[in-house]
């Protein structure tokens, strides 16, 4: 039997991007919907259908990738991340023209502008590119299990690392004690930057150097186990007890609920119901939204739109003569607005004085596709 042999020094360049496209493929997987809301932003315009699917099918191969190249460094996998990555960065270089798009999604929860998405994803392709080029050292034996340990630790925190604890028996049975325990003390360096509050980019950088340079021969000893099972087993249970901040106040707007009398503008809504649009008169995202809001205004066999902002310093009136907004706005309190729209611009269908659907936050939809999303939710 041939013993292949081992990879150029140069690919263990690979592991960042590798770490990054594991880590972005956990905080989709962990919080599926703030992704699925940014994906109306890049102005794709799919059915509702597809852009679920496309929510699901675009972390499992964020995670098949990043797995390949961390595990193997194999220059297919490389490939594939190298023409992923492009085509992310393809479509927030065409979407931020537009002006629509303040948060790429590629983090999941994680608020990422996307300038800051851009110089992320050109260091990852660089560095996926100089993977390529010859050496003649040969890559060092890197530590793995570690670092997806910890990256996977520090996303996937509380009951979500109940599965990181079945990957771990996994590798006792299968790889080796060796490797359980890198396993061990990644994961609980990952569940305790993850108490701290650490951001996606920290853990990519600290799981870099965890696979770089863990003491390895010092986890070969069974002594470690123990205690290194007991630090997971501690942080995973305070993931369950830390103290969190507050809970914040269930959201006002919830669908198939009356529509909340403190934000109602007129005591006899129209026949076909109307469409309430909210909106922060200091809101950036709310002004480049406000020609889409125009054109849906504008749209026939359509209800009404209506305009509601908190009351304030300024007036509905001034407000809609300063934006010049086709459409009626009125002022509502603003104790019952902060609740109802935690980012604006929201758009929401009322009909029968019932609440019949809430589109994504922070974005409107196509004219093409209003009147077919609001005949998906009729009653």
């Amino acid at each position: 039997m041939v013993t292949p042999s081992p990879p150029p020094a140069t690919r263990t360049l690979w592991v960042p991007p590798a770490l990054l496209l594991i880590s972005a493929s956990l905080a989709k997987f962990s919080q599926p919907l703030p992704f699925l809301a940014e994906l109306a932003n890049y102005g794709l315009n799919l059915p509702a259908l597809l852009e679920g699917l496309l929510a699901l099918a675009l972390p499992a191969l964020e995670m098949a990738l990043g797995l390949a190249l961390l595990l193997g460094l194999r220059r297919g996998a490389a490939l594939g991340s190298l023409a992923l990555l492009a085509a992310f960065t393809l479509g927030i270089i065409l979407a931020l023209p537009a002006g629509y798009l303040h948060r790429c999604g590629c983090l999941g929860p994680e608020a990422v502008n996307p300038e800051l998405a851009l110089v992320k994803n050109a260091a990852a392709l660089l560095l996926l590119g100089a993977g390529f080029l010859p050496s003649r050292r040969s890559a060092p034996p890197g530590n793995p299990s570690g670092a997806f340990a910890l990256v996977a630790g520090g996303v996937w925190g509380g009951p979500l690392v109940l599965p990181l604890w079945l990957l771990a028996l996994g590798l006792a049975a299968h790889r080796g004690r060796d490797h359980l325990l890198a396993f061990l003390a990644g994961l609980a360096l990952g569940l305790g930057l993850r108490l701290a509050g650490f951001p996606l980019l920290t853990l990519v950088a600290a799981g870099t150097a965890v696979y770089f340079f863990s003491p390895r021969p010092a986890l070969r000893s069974a002594r470690a186990a123990l205690p290194l099972g007991a630090a997971v087993l501690i942080l995973t249970t305070a993931g369950f007890l830390w103290p969190s901040a507050p809970a914040a106040e269930p959201p006002l707007l919830r669908t198939g609920q009356p529509w909340p009398p403190e934000l109602t503008d007129s005591p006899a809504p129209s026949r076909g119901g109307r469409l309430y649009l909210l909106l922060q008169p200091d809101c950036e995202e709310c002004r480049d939204w406000l020609p889409q809001a125009a054109a849906l205004a504008r749209l026939p066999e359509t209800p009404p739109l209506h305009g509601l902002i908190p009351r304030g310093s300024l007036s509905p009136a001034q407000y809609a003569a300063r934006e010049n907004l086709p459409f009626p706005v009125r002022a509502v309190d603003s104790r019952a607005f902060a609740p109802a729209a935690r980012r604006t611009p929201l758009l929401v269908w009322v009909r029968d004085d019932t609440v019949r659907h809430i589109f994504p936050e922070g974005s409107l939809p196509p004219a093409s596709s209003l009147r077919e999303r609001m005949d998906r939710h009729a009653p």
